[in-house]
């Protein structure tokens, strides 16, 4: 029968304990519990496997095996690589047992790491500063690939697959391992019922059971100091006899039922069996109310393989691991003393690269089991086997957890009144990852819990067998195994002393080889204080007439009697006014009692409790306040339909507490305030508590606020394009609360006059003798006129408001404001007609376009304008307002002109009294600043009418001013002030052709013609050789400037007479003439004097000679 070698349906773990070691290592200076009779502690050989649920369980015992043959390795083909220091991977085609790599290494350091086909490191070897031919030597039971680094050449690699190894003919057969079944129980249900133990002596299953529990338990426990100091839990085992019975009670019949019904073995694992169980626990103790009795499903075999797989004594008990110490061992190998090594590997032959002898002692367990079963495409019809070469195990002390933290994840309250809360503290750690490959790590847990004030308590469960079961984390649903594991430690009663528990966890590997012990602390808060909760406070006042008025307040208090019970419970209340409602009410601490009125004194309001919470509470004698207990049913709902159900906690009691006696004062404040706290304490506790925060209960004052005052008679806005009018209502509040809101009433007059049976208003008269008549109507009897403009529901707070008028009124509107506190009290209504606020719409007087003239006079040589403007008949205007320019584009319109040069009222105006008749009059200005100019200056003029809304006696008028349109355009030249300038007179060329000379005669003057008239030019020649004045003139021309032809450049001759203008600049202008020579004859170069005189339209004169030498 061949051998299949497939670890994932059939894996073996080994590992070789020496208790002694196991002492020395775990470091504590009170070392562990010893529970092995030896002296001295011993050496075993702890064997375990596991097979997967899906294949099932197998119907007959597992085999231990001890090889004792030869092994001979084979050179693998394609083993040739060159090493580059980089890690490569060779893979093989089958899964490989042992191997062997020759290497040939130019530099120190070779290493190669055996994986599984899941990617598990299974083993490893290196060298150790090496050059040379080096060998490197692995084995385990399914290596199928490598990482081979170095830095030289591979040679060649030797080997044995796993299969060809656990098919050798050199094994052992050792010992049959199975369930521990009863032989006559379990005939029927085709699981062997053969003997087991060792195939040279078997015994029944149970003597083989005990065997194995006897010489493979664990010989040591845990340590016995916690890392705090203080004594650890006591570690106690089970009993052989204890064990064997609990798995006949308990696992087996479950085992029995799951052979009955299943169909072979990969049916086992879907057969799941219900059972009956304890009711659970709630939180807190006590069994959770149910009607129902609890009941489990589960998997027998899922739950044999989670046992056998996690503890010691389950796995050698249930037939999945064995044990045999050095006498056993010494025994099967027929007295060989070196259990170590219990057969050989050789290779000897000649390669390519030379001759190659290896020969190695090794020592490998097998454990098979059959099977006939299809699965996953892999069909197995033998023996499956798993092998382990322990003579190369590595020993380690179990490694502990990590990262361990334990934190308090809720308080849980008594389940009776009165009791003691416990708390749920969760543990949590991190599974510890081997420190070596093969190394076995935690594989289930202890537990232990600790405070300064107690022994350390093993909150492990209790096993049946004796001792306790371990604690084994299940994964996370998704299945990640590096989620942390969490135990939940249910009912911890606080604390004695502070609030800290200290927890303890040491792991314990697959063999029964127990972690240190690691520790941290958890907080546990103190159990919570009851205390009495105010749901509500609500006034009353009976009588609003009077302050300080008298109020009762009615409080609402509850108490949960789920977990604890009331003794007393005292109402502590403190008043204050609040003078803005907006604003945030003060911070006011819990009072030592009650206070009657605001700034008073306090005394006691106490409700003392029975034990029964269906009894109201009781207060002191004589005390004028109540209590009574508030039924717990809802209201009914207005359909008349009955109630639901109350929700919540029904023992949370209600009560309805009355205090009358209060005296409240507002003393002009808004409102007053009581703020309510529960002052209480427990049937168990002596202390008080006092609640947080108060329940505020505010209260409106009752008293009306102030008559607000307003205008006597208001204006209306002028009508917009729409004709509507509008009006802005503005009064004071005389000291009404920031709280208090106004309502506005209106009545007509047209109304107030027909509900005083008053003739209709004459809208022709004015509106001063048609309001006096109103202000003598009777308001109380006017009162139903008036209608609300308003709305209460929301209250108006401003201290104005925008009324629209109909269009085209001329009547009166009177308008009452009242002001309404926010206990809804409204001021008094005006019982004084002279008192309400008046509006009309008001009218405008616009004077027509007044006439405008103007007239030159001179004073002190300066020249001005006087300027005339006067009324027409109509509306008499209060002033003029006159505006000028220099520029006539801009004189057509009035907005063009800039601001006003001046008004009527100034200085400078001389105006006449209004003509009593029609009412015109007339205002002259002198304009003594106007600049002089050849060019006219522009005047206009407006009339103005101002607003005349009152007369001089207080009497209403309604007119508004306005100005009148624009008079007509006046324009006036007032010339400037100086005659012509005449800067420049000089001859600038000559004409020895015509024997003339050219005169340039600069000026600013105007060379157009103005509104008086042209600038003449007067050029003159005298010969200075003639001794009579009159004689010595032999040349004379006039001519006006506008009449001279312009040029752009200067003439090189001219005949005598001719003239011209060259402009340049802005302003200035140059006058030319050729003037002619006094004498002809050709020889004479005397000089002679040219004359020129400017003359302005005004006959202002300015001269200027200049003289001209004459040259050929």
């Amino acid at each position: 029968m061949s051998r299949i070698v497939y670890p994932p349906w059939l894996h073996l773990a080994a590992s070789v304990v020496n208790w002694q070691e196991v002492d020395r290592l775990t470091g504590a200076p009170s070392g562990a519990t010893t529970l092995s009779r030896r002296n001295p502690l011993s050496e075993t050989l702890q064997l375990r496997w596991m097979v997967p649920p899906y294949i099932g369980l197998p119907r007959k015992p597992f085999t231990t095996w001890i090889f004792t043959g030869e092994a001979t390795l084979t050179l693998q083909p394609d083993s040739e690589a060159t090493l580059s220091g980089g890690a490569q991977r060779i893979d093989f085609p089958d899964a490989m047992a042992m191997l062997i790599f020759r290497l040939n290494l130019t530099a120190a350091g070779a290493y190669v790491f055996a994986y599984s086909a899941s990617g598990q490191l299974l083993t490893g070897a290196t060298s150790e500063g090496t050059t040379g031919v080096v060998l490197l030597e692995i084995h385990s039971s399914a290596i199928d690939y490598v990482l081979i680094g170095g830095t030289g050449a591979l040679w060649e690699i030797f080997g044995i697959t796993a299969a060809e190894f656990a098919n050798l003919p050199g094994w052992i057969a050792v010992e049959t391992v199975g369930l521990p079944v009863d032989q006559k129980d379990f005939a029927p249900t085709g699981y062997s019922v053969a003997k087991q133990g060792f195939v040279t002596a078997p015994v029944s299953p149970k003597a083989a059971a005990k065997r194995r529990l006897k010489e493979g338990a664990p010989q040591l426990g845990w340590q016995s100091a916690l890392p705090d100091g203080n004594p650890a839990p006591p570690f106690v085992p089970p009993t052989i006899p204890g064990l064997l019975n609990d798995f006949a009670a308990t696992v087996l019949p479950n085992i029995k039922t799951m052979l009955d019904s299943s169909s072979g073995p990969t049916a086992d694992s879907s057969v799941v069996v219900e059972q009956n169980v304890p009711t659970p626990q709630q939180a807190g103790g006590g069994a959770a109310p149910s009607s129902q009795p609890s009941s489990v499903t589960f998997s027998p075999l899922a739950l044999l393989l989670l046992a056998s797989g996690s503890d010691p004594y389950n796995a050698l008990g249930l037939g999945f691991g064995t044990a045999y110490t050095v006498d056993e061992l010494t025994a099967i190998l027929g007295g060989r003393t070196n259990t170590r090594k219990t057969s050989d590997v050789k290779i000897n032959r000649d390669t390519a690269r030379g001759p190659v002898t290896v020969e190695r002692n090794i020592s490998a367990v097998m454990v098979s089991c059959e099977y006939d079963i299809s699965l996953l495409g892999l069909h197995v019809s033998g023996e499956m086997a798993d092998v382990v070469f322990f003579d190369a195990l590595q020993f380690g002390v179990t490694p502990a957890p990590q990262d361990l933290t334990a934190d308090t994840l809720r308080l849980n309250p008594p389940l009776r009144v009165d009791a003691p809360y416990t708390a749920t503290v969760d543990a949590t750690w991190n599974r510890p990852a081997p420190l070596i490959p093969n190394q076995t790590v935690a594989a289930s847990y202890a537990v232990a819990r600790s405070s300064t004030a107690a022994d350390a308590t093993l909150l492990n469960a209790k096993r049946v067998g004796g001792g306790f079961m371990p604690f084994l984390a299940s994964l996370p649903a998704d299945g990640d195994s590096s989620a942390p594991i969490l135990f939940e430690d249910s009912n911890v009663a606080p604390p004695e002393s502070g609030n800290t528990l200290n927890y303890s966890v040491t792991g314990q590997d697959w063999f029964g080889v127990w972690s240190g012990w690691v520790e941290t602390a958890a907080s546990v808060p103190a159990a919570p204080v009851f205390y009495a909760s105010v749901t509500d406070a609500r006034w009353t006042i009976a009588d609003q007439a009077n302050s300080p008025y008298p109020a009762t307040l009615t409080v609402l208090f509850s108490w949960d009697w789920t977990t604890r019970r009331p003794a007393e419970v005292d109402l502590l209340i403190a008043l204050c006014t609040l003078p803005d409602p907006n604003s945030p009410l003060p911070s006011v601490p819990a009072p030592a009692g009650t206070q009657y009125s605001i700034g008073g004194g306090y005394s006691g309001v106490e409700f003392l409790f029975g034990t029964d919470p269906t009894v109201a509470p009781t207060v002191p004698g004589g005390a004028a306040y109540s209590v009574e207990i508030v039924p717990a049913t809802p209201p009914t709902p207005p359909d008349g339909t009955p109630p639901p159900p109350m929700p919540g906690n029904l023992n949370v009691v209600q009560y309805r507490a009355t205090i009358p006696g209060f005296s409240l004062n507002f003393a002009g404040a808004d409102e007053a305030a009581a703020f309510v706290y529960a002052r209480s304490k427990e049937l168990l506790s002596p202390s008080w508590t006092v609640t947080d925060k108060p329940r505020v209960a505010r209260l409106k004052s009752p008293a009306p606020p102030p008559v607000p005052s307003c205008d006597s008679i208001v204006w209306a806005t002028l009508p917009d394009a729409l004709g509507v009018s509008r009006v802005h209502l503005k009064w004071n509040s005389n000291g009404a609360p920031p709280s208090a809101s106004f309502h506005v009433y209106e009545a007509t007059e047209t109304g107030l006059l027909d509900v005083a049976g008053k003739p209709p208003a004459d809208l022709t008269q004015p509106y001063a003798s048609r309001l006096a008549a109103l202000r003598n109507l009777d308001m109380a009897a006017c009162r139903k006129t008036f209608r609300k403009l308003t709305m209460p529901v929301t209250p108006f707070t401003e201290s104005d408001f925008e009324v629209e008028l109909p269009r085209g009124g001329r009547i009166l509107y009177a308008y009452v404001v009242t002001a309404v506190s926010a206990n809804n009290i409204e001021s008094a209504f005006p019982s004084d007609a002279s008192t309400f606020t008046a509006v009309a719409v008001p009218y405008v007087e616009v004077p027509r376009a007044p006439r405008i003239s103007a007239t030159l006079t001179q004073s002190g040589g300066v020249y001005e304008a006087v300027v005339k403007v006067e009324s027409r008949v109509g509306v008499s205007p209060d002033r003029f307002v006159l505006y000028r320019t220099s520029r006539e584009g801009l004189s057509r319109s009035v907005d063009l002109m800039g601001p006003p040069l001046t008004d009527s009222t100034q200085s400078g105006w001389s105006n006449t009294a209004p003509d009593p008749n029609d009412g015109t009059w007339t205002g002259s200005f002198t304009d003594a600043d106007v600049p002089g100019a050849w060019s006219p200056t522009w005047y206009r003029a407006m009339a103005w009418r101002d607003d005349h809304l009152t007369d001089g006696s207080g009497n209403p008028l309604g007119a508004l001013g306005g100005r009148s349109p624009s008079s007509s355009a006046f324009g006036i030249v007032v010339p400037p002030p100086d005659p012509p300038a005449l800067p420049y007179v000089a001859p600038i060329a000559t004409d020895t052709a015509h024997h003339t000379a050219l005169i340039a005669v600069v000026t600013s003057a105007p060379i157009a013609a103005t509104a008086l008239g042209s600038h003449t030019l007067n050029v003159t020649v005298y010969d200075p050789a003639q001794p009579n004045a009159k004689a010595m003139r032999t040349f004379r021309m006039e001519t006006a400037l506008d009449l001279l032809q312009r040029t752009i450049t200067v003439p090189a001759s001219g005949q005598p007479g001719e003239a011209a203008r060259y402009a340049f600049g802005n302003e200035w202008s140059a006058l030319l003439v050729w003037v002619p020579k006094p004498t002809r004859s050709s020889t004479s170069t005397e000089p002679f004097n040219v004359t020129v005189t400017l003359t302005d339209p005004i006959n202002r004169s300015t001269a200027q000679t200049a003289q001209v030498g004459w040259w050929t």
